[in-house]
């Protein structure tokens, strides 16, 4: 905070001018605050009134948040439900090429979310969706969650529409943080999901109705959010024991009507006859504001492009092949711990390269153009030499906002 003394310290009051921030145009004010991190922005709220207003006002806040540098929110779960309240709050970090601890807020620290021993599940501009952890504290109310923001060390809990069912979706749309929670049977005796959406603004929940039959997303995997379309889209629900339509296996959500719509998969002879098994091992992620699908193979990870046609609807959409990577072998000079050969779970896409978990493998940055791979030192010495699973690692896409809960609330939380 030096330069601000130095700029705003009345550097002209001998010559009578008085303070020079206070002469600059509200604009160039806000050209300046814009380009600054979200921690370092967040504490000048504090240097005077008319910066506050502007920090706090929620179109700067969304502004600066479709500037601010993309990271990875991670949660080590690892015998989590085991381990103390207070060493809970201590398995949270952000990651870029390097982690770092979050610092959580006094409200953060001493808030009895902690006795839920909550899970993060997605992230929207800077706000994170919390759940509880159920199988460690049975006697909680299973119906709460909860939204937050570290930065700006604001944290609230809800209700959820019913005590089963699970997220699927956090967005921003039409100047409104929405949920989507899903609710049904989709194992034995399937019946239709039934579809909740839930509006930050007013604390409401309301059901989106005429939902197809068969459109479960796949459970804790965050849905691939393209703004430029107002589109979600998720990977159907896959296990050994459930029949899949290919016609369908994907789901598409359109934010502006709140139709779903189903798509299929890419069509290839390796994987023409799909079985449950094989849906499961299907993964969306973006890259570069479009939609990849990824099929893991024995050997192989086969990857393509989704092209939308922004007014010919679905029907228009046409999938590109883009790589084939042969990760089996790529890999080899890194060993297992132990014996056992586990899943792969893919992150994120940063600069052409795939951010993934390899359960008792490690954690790992993989170049799509030179399958070149770079393994990730974990800050914890512990978590390098762990024989973790990829589940039990945690990891969403984040990015550190000054967006408020208050500024996108109409009304108080009950």
């Amino acid at each position: 905070m030096n330069w601000l003394s130095c700029f705003g310290g009345g550097i002209d009051n001998k010559r009578g001018n008085g303070n020079l921030l206070s002469q600059l145009p509200d604009d160039l004010i806000r050209e300046i605050l814009i380009r600054l991190p979200a921690d370092q922005l967040w504490k000048c709220r504090r240097v005077c009134k008319r910066w506050h207003h502007v920090i706090i006002s929620p179109e700067f806040a969304q502004q600066h948040a479709q500037r601010a540098p993309s990271l990875v929110f991670l949660q080590n779960t690892r015998k989590y439900m085991h381990s103390h309240v207070k060493k809970a709050r201590k398995r949270f970090f952000y990651f870029d090429r390097a982690m770092k601890k979050v610092r959580f807020a006094n409200h953060w620290n001493y808030n009895p979310m902690w006795s839920t021993y909550p899970i993060v599940r997605d992230s929207c501009n800077g706000l994170l969706l919390l759940v509880p952890c159920f199988e460690h504290y049975w006697g909680f109310d299973r119906e709460l969650f909860f939204i937050g923001n570290p930065t700006t060390g604001e944290l609230q809990r809800f209700q959820k529409p019913t005590k089963s069912g699970y997220f699927c979706g956090f967005f921003f749309h039409s100047m409104e943080f929405k949920l989507l929670h899903v609710d049904g049977n989709w194992l034995s005796n399937p019946t239709p999901p039934i579809y909740s959406i839930f509006s930050l603004r007013t604390q409401m929940w309301r059901n989106i109705h005429n939902v197809p039959h068969g459109f479960y997303p796949a459970i804790y995997k965050p849905p691939v959010n393209i703004n430029k379309y107002n589109y979600l889209f998720w990977m159907v629900f896959g296990s050994d024991n459930y029949n899949f339509d290919c016609r369908h296996s994907i789901i598409v959500f359109n934010m502006d009507t709140e139709k779903f719509d189903g798509f299929p998969h890419p069509d290839h002879p390796s994987y023409s006859a799909c079985v449950g098994n094989m849906h499961a091992n299907m993964h969306l992620l973006e890259m570069e504001g479009r939609v990849t699908w990824w099929l893991q193979l024995s050997s192989q990870f086969h990857v393509w492009s989704l092209d939308i046609d922004e007014y010919g609807g679905s029907g228009g959409w046409t999938w590109t092949p883009l790589y084939t990577l042969p990760y089996r072998s790529d890999f080899q000079r890194y060993p297992f711990f132990g014996s056992i050969d586990g899943r792969i779970n893919l992150v994120t896409i940063r600069d052409k390269q795939v951010l993934l978990v390899w359960s008792y493998r490690g954690v790992f940055w993989y170049n799509l153009e030179t399958n070149a791979i770079a393994q990730v030192k974990l800050t914890e010495k512990k978590m390098n030499k762990l024989r973790f699973f990829e589940w039990e690692l945690v990891m969403i896409d984040y990015t550190k906002t000054v967006v408020t809960l208050k500024q996108n609330m109409i009304r108080a939380v009950v």
